[in-house]
């Protein structure tokens, strides 16, 4: 079941000689909900919105009261500018209401529909600032006004991430020239709401995952032949909602060419079984994935640097082991957008379990794919990462620390099993995570083996001779 979160988004727009434009920003990186995306002001309705007296009486089938006072409490916060007087008024100042909403117009209200487990109903307002210019708070790390058209040429190379309504508004805006919005059935099917960028497609579904993930990212890639990634929920519901993106892909004349497995676990193969039986689709996958696979029949071996021909745009294997030994990501060749399966999460960090896992190729995977530069990568958990390789950097730094502080421990305890060492190495982490923290662990004692830092006699580990 979906929380639902209401919010009011705010769009500056200005006309300079005949040119519209709106006013653009860049979420900052380390923002837990959409991080890295190019967007407009807002955020959720708060309860201290419903109290906020307004001059102007409430017009029946208008947004509510409390949409307008958190538009303008937003804009306040986000941009520094009081529109809810007279006129637009620096927010520094006395603010006190009663308010009016003479400058703010709504233009549309967007209904998320389900998206992983929360669902968004936002109101959208345009506010005209021709002589003013935002200041950004922390939320925001880059703003200027652009040309609709402009935003969208951009999105289309991959080169800016936007959520879907802030994408429809500027598609609507670029073809009208003007602040409208028409959030009718034209965008509002689960085929435009999925649209991450053109030929991509992702839809999370619940799946039996790991915390705090509660979602598997079904990504489908192609605009002619078109791949399924991951199915990975047995849900029945999941994967209904599933079927409707590929029913409305194959009736805007959208071939299905196969499903593409990034490895072998459950929550990215847990809808395989379905996809199969309802569209008799073969499963491409790498040849560790194919070894591991129990119930499912891979008919097509992919390896790394293998490229699928999509018909006007191309996929490329990029092999990436650590998670899984038969670990692959897909590379977006058009819009130099990876998707990377359980590479790394938008929230929490991957388990590299020695049992599949090992830990020497996932620092090794973590590196290429830094080094690869890519636009965006979609993660198998969580939003999609524009410009990941902070994110990737992040993984790389926090893995090393985690590593050199098994090894101090190990270095204290002198002998030590992986469970003994847990309580040193983690002691930062809840105790109800330490079972998953022992197969961490273990893969970082096999690590520090491989490199000569440790030994091993069966369970047991030692510093290697000469530690202190």
């Amino acid at each position: 079941m979906s929380s639902i979160v209401q919010s009011s988004i705010i769009i500056p727009v200005r006309t300079v000689g005949d040119t519209f434009q709106v006013y653009l920003t860049q979420r900052a990186f380390d923002r837990r909900f959409l991080p890295g995306y190019h967007a407009f002001f807002g955020g959720a309705v708060d309860s201290v919105d419903a109290d906020v007296n307004f001059n102007e009486p409430h017009i029946a089938g208008n947004p509510s009261d409390a949409f307008y006072a958190a538009a303008i409490r937003e804009f306040a916060e986000e941009a520094g500018i009081f529109v809810g007087g007279s006129a637009p008024s620096p927010s520094d100042g006395d603010v006190s209401g009663p308010y009016s909403k003479a400058l703010l117009r709504s233009v549309g209200q967007w209904d998320s529909g389900p998206v992983g487990s929360v669902q968004h109903q936002s109101e959208f307002f345009v506010v005209e600032l021709n002589t003013l210019d935002p200041r950004l708070n922390h939320e925001h790390i880059d703003g200027q006004w652009v040309e609709p058209a402009q935003v969208l040429t951009r999105w289309r190379q991959g080169e800016v991430c936007l959520s879907a309504p802030v994408r429809i508004a500027i598609e609507c805006f670029a073809a009208e020239n003007s602040p409208k919005i028409y959030f009718d059935e034209t965008y509002q099917n689960a085929f435009e709401r999925a649209k991450f960028v053109e030929g991509i497609h992702v839809l999370p579904q619940r799946t039996p995952t790991l915390p705090p993930a509660t979602h598997t990212n079904c990504v489908l890639v192609g605009s002619q032949r078109l791949v399924v990634i991951d199915p990975g929920s047995p849900i029945d519901s999941e994967n209904e909602r599933l079927a409707e993106l590929l029913e409305i892909a194959t009736a805007n004349g959208i071939d299905l060419e196969a499903i593409l497995l990034t490895h072998h676990h459950s929550d990215h193969t847990s809808g395989v079984d379905f996809v199969q039986s309802r569209y008799r689709l073969p499963v491409w996958a790498h040849p560790g994935t194919a070894a591991r696979l129990r119930d499912i029949t891979v008919d097509r071996l992919l390896n790394d640097g293998d490229v699928i021909d999509l018909g006007d745009s191309e996929l490329r294997c990029v092999f990436t082991p650590g998670h899984a030994d038969g670990h692959l990501a897909f590379l977006h060749e058009a819009t130099n957008v990876l998707v990377g399966g359980d590479l790394i999460a938008s929230e929490g960090t991957i388990l590299v379990d020695p049992k599949d896992g090992h830990m020497g190729d996932y620092f090794q995977s973590l590196a290429r794919v830094r080094d690869m530069d890519v636009n965006a990568l979609i993660p198998a958990h969580g939003w999609t990462l524009p410009k990941p390789q902070r994110r990737l950097e992040f993984y790389i730094s926090h893995r090393e620390a985690r590593e050199e502080k098994v090894l101090e421990a190990l270095c204290s305890l002198k002998r030590a099993t992986a469970a003994e060492i847990v309580p040193v190495a983690y002691d930062d982490v809840p105790k109800a995570a330490w079972p998953l923290a022992v197969r961490s662990t273990m893969s970082h004692l096999i690590h520090l083996t491989e490199r000569g830092l440790a030994t091993r006699t069966g369970d047991i580990y030692s510093p290697a001779p000469g530690r202190p």
